[in-house]
C-alpha cells in the first residue's frame, strides 16, 4: 500500500462511523480498481429523451421481469453479531442492520485467488459488479461471505459506457438485494457504501448522503452522486439507502463524493438480460481471448487500419515477417504499454516477450495510407478482436455511440463533404481523453483535435472542408489515460458559424505562402541566415509530419509515406578530428539523417551526380533505395563555406515513389545558392 493510500486508509478508521466484523472504512481513489476522480456538475432533473432519426438504439419498454429458476446449493450464514446501534428514525435501518440485510448478498470478485473488487446478487441470480473490476477477463471467481466459493463464473454482459458487468447466472439460494428508485430519493437521505476495501476480505462501509442523480441521455444512463466515500477494492459494491434498497453501485471517487450507476440503469440493464436481451443498449464487448492460433495474416488498409489481438497465457514472443515498416504496440490487461515510445517499428527488432500475468493485447498498424500485409507469428494462441465501431460511414444529422475497447483505439469514421461544407462535431466522452483527426486524402492529418475527458463532457469543434473528398473522422483515445474501455457519443451537425468558419491559421498561413508551380502548388523553404540564401521547394500537399527528427529543419510526411526532410547541421557535429576536411560525400554519410530512417537498413545507391557551384563548393546528389526496394529516395548534399552542411532527403515507399518522382525532381533542381540553380546542371541526367 502506497503511502498516501495507508494516510486515507488510516484516517478512514477514525470517522464517526460504527465498526463491525463486517468493518467501516472510507472509499476513496487508492487502489487498482478505482478509477480517476473527475468532478460532476449537478444536473437537471432527469427526462426521458425523445426519439429522433440517429443511429443510437433505443431501450424497449420493460415488462415486469420473473426470476430464473436455479436450482439451490448452498445456505448462506448471518453475518457475524454486532455491537447494538445508536438509535436511529423507525424508517430507517441502522448501519448493523443494514449490514445484516446486505451481508448475505454480497460477493468478492477474486483472480487468482486476490480480491479485486466486490459485487452483489440481484434477479435472476446474477452478480453486478464494475466492468473495471473484471475486464477483459471472461470469467472470474467470487465468493460469498459465507465462504460459499464459485469458480470460472462467467462474465454475462459488459456495458462500457455505464462501467457495468454482470455475472452469471450462480446456482445459489442466497438472497437477491433489492433495486430501489434512485430517481425518487432526495438530497439529504441517508446512503451506505459497502465494499471490499484495499482487497480486504471483511466488508467495509461508510454512511453518506445522497446528492444528486444525473443523466446522459445519449447513453440512457443516469447516476448517483453520494458523500458516502470508499477505496479501491469497493468498486462494483452496493450504495445503499436507510431503508437497504440499492441505490447505486460503487464505480469511482471525487472530491469527497462517490459516483456510480443509479439502481435504475442496473435495472433497466437487468430487465434487458431476463428477457433475452443483451444487457447494454450498444452490445456487449467481449475481449477476444479464447482460442486463437500462433500465426496471422494481417492485411492493414490505410492508415488508419489497427489490428488488435488478446493473448491469455502469461507470456508469448512476438515476431513480424514483412518486406516493409509495420509499427507494434504491446500492452498488459491494464494497458501500460511494453516500450518507452509505446510503438516499435518491426524494423527495430522482433522477438519481444509481453505481459507476464496475462491478459495481454497487440496493436498492429501502420503509418501510411497504403495497403499492407504482414504476418504475426506468436509462439503463444492469439485470437483476433474486431472492432465493430471501424469504418462506419456517417453523415450530417448523424450521432454515433462508440467504445473506446483497448488502451489505445483508434476508431475511424468516414463521411463525404463538398468544398465549403462546415460542419460541428461534438464529442460526449466518458471519462477518457481523446483526440480527434479530420483527415481527407491530399494531406494528413488535416485538423487535430484534442479533447479532455470527464464523465459526460462534451467538446465542440467546427470544420470547413477545403475540397470535395470523402474524410476520415478519427477518434483516438488517449495513450495513457483509462486502461479499460470506456463510451461516447459522436454527432455531426451543420455547421452555424457561416462564412466565419475558415481553416486553421496554420493551414491558411501555409496557402497564403504557396506558389504555383507545372508539378503542383510549392512552398519554398530559405535558409535566410546563410549568404548568399540558400533555397529548395517541396510540394504544399505534403502536410502533417507526426514525429519529430532531431535536427531537422523541417520534416513533413504525407499519408503515403512521401517524405520531405531538410537538414541544416554545423560540420564540427560530424568531425572525427577538429582539423579533419570533410568530403561532400563524408557529410553525406555522417549527417545526423543518415544515421535515422530510412537509412538505418542497408542503403543501395542506384545514381549518382556531382555538381559545382561557381564558388568551387559541392554538391552531391544520390538516388537511392533501401530494404529491397521497399522504399526509394532522392538526397542531396551540400556543404557552405566548409562550416555548415545542407541535406534535402526525399523519399517515399515504392508503390507510390515512381509516380511521385517528376515532383521529386522538380525540387532538387529548385536547389538554389544565390543566383545558381542546380536545375541546368541537371538536364543532362
Amino acid at each position: 500500500m502506497t503511502r498516501s493510500c495507508r494516510e486515507k486508509f488510516i484516517s478512514a478508521i477514525t470517522r464517526k462511523v460504527a465498526l463491525f466484523c463486517a468493518a467501516v472504512v472510507v472509499l476513496t481513489a487508492c487502489g487498482e480498481s478505482s478509477p480517476t476522480p473527475t468532478q460532476i456538475p449537478p444536473a437537471a432533473e432527469e427526462a426521458v429523451p425523445e426519439a429522433t432519426a440517429t443511429s443510437l438504439p433505443r431501450p424497449t419498454a420493460s415488462p415486469t421481469a420473473t426470476a430464473t429458476d436455479i436450482l439451490p446449493t448452498v445456505t448462506p450464514v448471518a453475518p457475524s453479531p454486532t455491537p447494538s446501534p445508536s438509535e436511529s428514525p423507525s424508517d430507517e435501518l441502522s448501519l448493523g442492520e443494514l449490514l445484516k440485510v446486505v451481508t448475505p448478498s454480497m460477493v468478492s470478485i477474486r483472480r487468482f485467488g486476490r480480491i479485486g473488487g466486490t459485487g452483489f446478487l440481484v434477479e435472476g441470480n446474477y452478480v453486478v459488479t464494475a466492468a473495471h473490476v473484471v475486464w477483459p477477463d471472461t470469467v472470474i471467481d467470487v465468493v460469498f461471505e459465507d465462504g460459499t466459493e464459485h469458480t470460472d463464473v462467467a462474465v454475462a454482459a459488459f456495458d462500457h459506457f455505464a462501467d457495468l458487468a454482470f455475472l452469471g447466472p450462480i446456482d445459489t439460494s442466497a438472497p437477491h438485494l433489492q433495486l430501489g428508485n434512485a430517481k425518487a430519493e432526495n438530497e439529504g437521505n441517508t446512503m451506505y457504501s459497502v465494499g471490499h476495501a484495499q482487497g480486504s476480505k471483511e466488508l467495509f462501509a461508510t454512511e453518506g448522503e445522497f446528492l444528486r442523480l444525473e443523466n446522459w441521455t445519449d447513453a440512457f444512463i443516469s447516476e448517483v452522486t453520494t458523500s458516502a466515500e470508499g477505496i479501491g477494492g469497493m468498486s462494483g459494491g452496493p450504495v445503499a439507502n436507510g431503508g437497504g434498497d440499492v441505490i447505486g453501485v460503487n464505480l469511482r471517487s471525487g472530491e469527497s463524493v462517490n459516483i456510480g450507476a443509479s439502481s435504475n440503469t442496473v435495472s433497466e440493464r437487468l430487465d434487458r438480460m431476463l428477457r433475452g436481451e443483451d444487457a447494454s443498449p450498444f452490445g456487449s464487448r467481449f475481449p477476444s481471448t479464447d482460442g486463437g492460433s500462433k500465426e496471422h495474416g494481417i492485411v492493414l488498409r490505410g492508415r488508419w487500419d489497427t489490428a488488435v489481438f488478446w493473448g491469455e497465457h502469461s507470456a508469448a514472443s512476438i515476431e513480424f515477417d514483412a518486406p516493409w515498416d509495420i509499427e507494434y504496440g504491446l500492452f498488459n490487461r491494464w494497458g501500460s504499454a511494453s516500450f518507452n515510445s509505446t510503438f516499435r517499428s518491426t524494423r527495430q527488432g522482433v522477438g519481444d516477450t509481453c505481459c507476464p500475468g496475462g491478459p495481454w493485447l497487440v496493436v498492429v498498424n501502420q503509418p501510411f495510407d497504403l495497403t499492407r500485409e504482414v504476418k504475426l507469428i506468436s509462439t503463444t494462441p492469439v485470437a483476433r478482436y474486431h472492432d465493430p465501431d471501424d469504418g462506419k460511414q456517417i453523415g450530417i444529422g448523424h450521432s454515433v455511440a462508440g467504445i473506446f475497447d483497448t488502451a489505445l483505439d483508434t476508431d475511424p469514421y468516414t463521411i463525404f463533404l463538398n468544398e465549403g461544407d462546415g460542419i460541428k462535431l461534438e464529442l460526449t466522452l466518458g471519462l477518457s481523453d481523446a483526440t480527434v483527426t479530420i483527415d481527407h486524402n491530399d494531406a494528413a492529418p488535416y485538423e487535430v483535435f484534442v479533447a479532455e475527458g470527464g464523465w459526460q463532457d462534451t467538446h465542440e469543434f467546427e470544420f470547413r472542408a477545403p475540397r470535395n473528398a470523402k474524410y476520415t473522422i478519427a477518434v483516438q483515445r488517449h495513450p495513457r489515460k483509462r486502461f479499460y474501455p470506456s463510451g461516447y457519443v459522436l454527432e455531426i451537425s451543420k455547421s452555424t458559424a457561416g462564412d466565419g468558419l475558415s481553416t486553421s491559421s496554420e493551414v491558411q498561413e501555409r496557402l497564403d505562402s504557396s506558389f504555383e508551380s507545372p508539378f503542383g502548388e510549392m512552398l519554398r523553404h530559405t535558409y535566410s541566415d546563410s549568404d548568399p540564401a540558400i533555397r529548395i521547394d517541396h510540394p504544399l500537399n505534403i502536410t502533417g509530419g507526426d514525429r519529430d527528427v532531431f535536427a531537422a529543419e523541417l520534416f513533413e510526411q504525407d499519408r503515403w509515406g512521401r517524405t520531405v526532410t531538410l537538414e541544416k547541421r554545423g560540420l564540427s557535429y560530424h568531425r572525427e578530428d577538429p582539423k579533419e576536411e570533410l568530403s561532400v560525400g563524408d557529410y553525406m554519410e555522417r549527417s545526423v539523417l543518415a544515421r535515422a530512417f530510412p537509412y538505418k537498413e542497408e542503403k543501395l545507391v542506384t545514381a549518382s551526380k556531382e555538381i559545382e557551384t561557381p564558388s568551387g563548393g559541392q554538391i552531391l546528389i544520390e538516388e537511392f533505395e533501401v530494404n529491397d526496394g521497399w522504399m526509394k529516395g532522392v538526397r542531396l548534399a551540400y556543404i557552405h563555406e566548409d562550416d555548415t552542411g545542407y541535406m534535402a532527403v526525399f523519399y517515399a515507399p515504392s508503390e507510390v515513389f515512381d509516380e511521385w518522382k517528376p515532383v521529386v525532381d522538380y525540387c532538387i533542381g529548385s536547389f538554389s545558392i544565390g543566383g545558381f540553380s542546380v536545375a541546368d546542371k541537371l538536364s543532362g541526367g
